[in-house]
């Protein structure tokens, strides 16, 4: 019997990147966990016809990034940027 290895843990650092960069001092981990979870999950539902392929979180002291991979750009921008300001104001975190 052989040893079953994770596909994505055994490639990371290697030719795969973690899907969250941010490093949490003291109790606040879980709380952060919830919060990247959360906010993954409204952000595939939201996009679902943009055809999201990659999400990553990036956290620093002041502020939250968040890059999204899509196969159809032009729905998440919609016409004049209306789509993307639109998705900036949503409140993802209120769920």
């Amino acid at each position: 019997m052989g040893h079953k290895v994770h596909p994505t843990g055994f490639r990371l650092g290697i030719n795969k990147n973690y899907k969250a960069l941010w490093f949490a001092e003291g109790n606040t981990y879980k709380a952060q966990l919830k919060e990247d979870l959360q906010a993954r999950k409204f952000l595939k539902e939201h996009l679902k016809q943009a055809g999201v392929g990659d999400i990553v979180i990036k956290r620093s002291l002041s502020n939250v990034s968040i890059d999204i991979s899509v196969a159809r750009p032009g729905i998440v921008i919609g016409k004049g940027g209306k789509g993307l300001e639109d998705l900036i104001l949503l409140p993802l975190f209120s769920l």
